[in-house]
């Protein structure tokens, strides 16, 4: 039995906004246009939608394969930032192939580019539309293209997250990067009704400066620290305990380093 599907959604028209501007409130989805099409067997049917985002950018994704559990779906996803997006990397390529048992949908191809950046590795989406539980593992590389600033070559990052069905209670098993010089690690509760987390962070790095650059800062130096973490709010306050050992070699008040 194959199944045909065809539909184009326009919202909005040039000097007159849509109505996905006027809930998003934002001028730059002035006009969206959307189509999808999908052909084919009912357990293995072809995908594409291509999404016109006004001034955001294009969004293309297309599916093709076996939708029976245990065969392999191929994904693949481009964007292409617009004039208000054009600090990003462009364009952002991902592409896999999932296979799913149940509700539990996996690759171990996981590919995204961003640029001359990329990422490479396997991930895990489980029970997406009830509380989904997401596992990630790979190695990021060139990210020094998309920071601005030198950082190491290659840069392991492990994430397991649990979700509730709001998705705004976010238990984070683990989140941990690790690299030339470098291993950091936090697991906690993101609170994002309450606009705040909590949990335990620990850093430990040979040399702070290229991580310190990321935030505009001049400072180099061993620094091994712990952050117990009861209460961070987004705004920047924070009640907690912080145990920290720094060897600094250079700090941005000429002087100080040597005095330390």
């Amino acid at each position: 039995e194959r199944f045909e599907f065809d539909l184009k959604l326009v919202d909005g028209v040039p000097g007159a906004p849509g109505l996905i501007a006027s809930i998003a409130d934002n001028k730059d989805l002035a006009v969206v246009t959307v189509t999808a099409k999908a052909s084919g067997p009912v357990d293995a049917w072809n995908a594409h939608v291509n999404a016109q985002t006004g001034q955001m950018g294009v969004l293309d994704v297309s599916l093709a394969g076996d939708r029976r559990e245990g065969e392999v779906v191929d994904l693949a996803l481009t964007f292409v930032p617009g004039s208000a997006l054009s600090d990003l990397p462009q364009p952002l390529q991902v592409t896999a192939a999932v296979t799913h048992s149940g509700e539990v949908y996996s690759t171990d191809s996981l590919n995204i580019v961003a640029g001359d950046a990329g990422l490479t590795g396997k991930a895990m989406l489980a029970d997406p539309l009830g509380t989904p539980h997401l596992t990630l593992s790979g190695d990021a590389v060139k990210l020094s293209a998309v920071a601005g600033v030198q950082v190491p070559d290659i840069i392991g990052l492990v994430v397991d997250l649990r979700s509730d069905a709001s998705m705004t209670q976010i238990d984070v098993e683990t989140l941990s990067v690790e690299a030339d010089g470098l291993a950091a690690s936090f697991a906690g509760r993101v609170d994002l009704d309450a606009g705040l987390m909590s949990g335990l962070a620990v850093v430990e790095t040979a040399d702070i400066a290229p991580w310190a650059k990321l935030a505009e800062v001049d400072a180099a130096g061993a620094l091994q620290a712990r952050a117990d973490i009861q209460t961070l709010w987004f705004d920047g306050r924070i009640d907690g305990d912080v145990t920290a050992e720094f060897a600094p070699t250079h700090l941005p008040i000429d002087g100080l380093a040597e005095v330390i």
